[in-house]
């Protein structure tokens, strides 16, 4: 009934329509292949019994050559309805994927074993659904050909049908235990594939592919996946094995059931009791309805098989969404972080420690801290991207989950690992926005020497390959083009000579001068536009104050500072 319910969703008028055409043409197919059989049958038996009447051979021969034909003809118009059937299905059931995982939260992709049904659902349920489809319509056919030939072969000895039907049913609990099998072992597998597919792209991968060459670490990349598809097949080998040995065993209990019903019928015909035809419609409808019960069991097992994975589609439909909030339009004066506590799933410690902070409408904000010291934490948690496990976070005095939908047009952030599409520059800038150009977009085309129109990257034979700070000037000016309230940079030159740097300071000073900017960096030439430095250490706010008070006052920032002078010292 899951299943029935999940493909009535997916179902538009257009593919309804085309559903039910099909539906109709199965059952005529069906229909007319038991008449097809019976034809057969009197064409044998006239030519065996002579003197055989010309006109009456002619019209079983032309009779069975239009049957015959009009059954290809149904069925071809039937797959072609069914490819436009599937082609629908897949596309909503995309969408419906790809729209649960935009509202996701993000907390989930923090979480190994919830990323892996995340895995399994984009791979297998995806095509699961629109097998359905095929399961159902495909069930429905082979249905109605076994009870057709069950009822031929029940006029020849009413116990060939039983016989063929009971000897076939192991094979019905062979298919339940082996698509168990493959899914438990496909859930142990899902991870270690995971895992080969990453180090097999890594060996591929253009970012890493320096890295590699440069410290010679192909073999050590190579035997990493190498032991891990070896591992991967050892375990579906064996069971591959376990299922042949089973199998084996069911196909010599069905063989056996045929050869019963041969044996009888040939018996029969010596003792001249039916005619030839009879044997060979037995011949063919013995064969016909192995045959269909096998595709019957096959599609019950494929049933079966996607029920399971249907609990990972429901366990996917149940995670939490972010919640756009119920409020309209935010003035946004001031975020306050009211003794916030964060850590992610599976950790034991909190990331975020006890953060209390206010940021006010206007403000220039620096935040700087050793690696792990919570600085990117902080950020996802004031784009909204985290919810805090202790405390809350406000914008106007509204808790930020009622108001997020809002909050977010209001602001813009630039990442560290920021947006790289293989596509025009145009694209990459305006990513579906309305398109604009300033100051910025122009210095920008000047300093790389590209058009709108020039595509970047290297999937296209056209691209042209960027460096990373030429791939961080894009980002910026992406990032300064759409004037927001709240302005957040994470590393925004780091990748950048000081002179395109001063350059792209300066945009920042000039496009956001009445709005607020938080900058993550390590560079003083940033901190120094700053009204405000927070230092974070440990997951804690362990100062407040501008860069003179900070400098003075604060150990952690002046061991920073220091670092970052020395470094500077040593290199000239």
């Amino acid at each position: 009934m899951k299943m029935l319910y999940m493909i009535k969703d997916i179902l538009n008028k257009r593919t309804t329509i085309l559903l039910i055409i099909s539906f109709i043409m199965l059952i005529a197919n069906a229909l007319l292949a038991p008449v097809i059989l019976i034809l057969s049958k009197k064409l044998i038996d006239y030519i065996a019994i002579p003197p055989a009447k010309k006109e009456m051979v002619v019209c079983i021969i032309i009779g069975y050559i239009i049957f015959q034909l009009l059954n290809e003809m149904l069925e071809n118009i039937k797959n072609y309805i069914d490819s436009d059937i599937r082609y629908d299905m897949e596309n909503i059931v995309n969408c419906k994927i790809n729209t649960k995982i935009k509202k996701l939260q993000l907390k989930y992709f923090e979480m190994p074993q919830m990323y892996d049904v995340i895995e399994r659902i984009s791979t297998t349920v995806v095509q699961g659904i629109i097998n359905s489809f095929d399961t159902i319509m495909g069930v429905l056919e082979p249905l109605l050909l076994l009870i057709s030939y069950s009822i031929t072969l029940f006029f020849i000895k009413w116990y060939f049908p039983v016989i063929l039907l009971i000897m076939n049913i192991p094979y019905l609990v062979f298919l339940k235990k082996r698509n168990s099998l493959n899914y438990e072992q496909y859930k142990k597998l899902s991870r270690e594939k995971r895992y080969a597919n990453y180090w097999k792209n890594a060996i591929l991968d253009k970012e890493f592919i320096k890295d590699i060459r440069v410290c010679e670490a192909y073999t050590y990349i190579s035997n990493k996946w190498k032991k891990l598809i070896l591992k991967i097949y050892n375990k579906e080998k064996k069971l591959i094995l376990k299922i042949g040995k089973i199998n084996t065993v069911i196909q010599i209990i069905r063989s056996f059931s045929l050869g019963i019903c041969l044996i009888v019928t040939a018996v029969m015909v010596l003792k001249k009791e039916i005619l030839i035809g009879s044997f060979v419609l037995v011949y063919e409808a013995v064969n016909s309805l192995n045959t269909n019960f096998t595709i019957v069991a096959n599609q019950y097992g494929s049933i079966h098989e996607l029920g399971m994975f249907l609990k990972d589609w429901e366990l996917f439909n149940s995670f939490d969404e972010e919640n756009p909030g119920n409020l309209g339009e935010i003035e946004f004066s001031d975020i306050r972080f009211k003794n916030v506590f964060y850590r992610y799933p599976n950790s034991k410690d909190y990331a975020l420690k006890d953060i209390n902070v206010e940021i006010k409408y206007g403000e220039k904000i620096g935040i700087v801290g050793k690696n792990g010291s919570g600085k990117s934490t902080f950020i996802n948690l004031l784009l909204g991207l985290y919810y805090p496990e202790q405390g809350e976070i406000t914008v106007d005095g509204h808790d930020i989950k009622n108001v997020l939908k809002a909050y977010r047009q209001k602001l813009m952030c630039m990442f560290q690992d920021f947006l790289k599409l293989p596509m025009k520059l145009e694209e990459n800038l305006y990513v579906g926005r309305k398109r604009k150009i300033d100051d910025t977009t122009e210095y920008l085309q000047k300093r790389l020497g590209l058009k709108m129109n020039d595509i970047l990257g290297n999937l296209d034979d056209k691209g042209r390959e960027l460096s990373g700070g030429e791939w961080q000037s894009v980002a910026l000016v992406r990032a300064l083009l759409y004037k927001k309230e709240l302005n957040i940079f994470d590393e925004p030159t780091s990748n950048l000579d000081s002179t395109t740097e001063s350059k792209y300071l300066q945009f920042i000073k000039d496009k956001t001068e009445n709005d607020t900017v938080i900058i993550v960096t390590h560079k003083l030439s940033l901190l120094q536009l700053c009204d405000r430095i927070l230092v974070f250490k440990e997951g804690k706010i362990i100062q407040d104050g501008n860069y003179e008070e900070i400098s003075k006052t604060s150990s952690e920032f002046k061991e920073l500072l220091e670092s970052q002078s020395s470094f500077f010292r040593s290199q000239m």
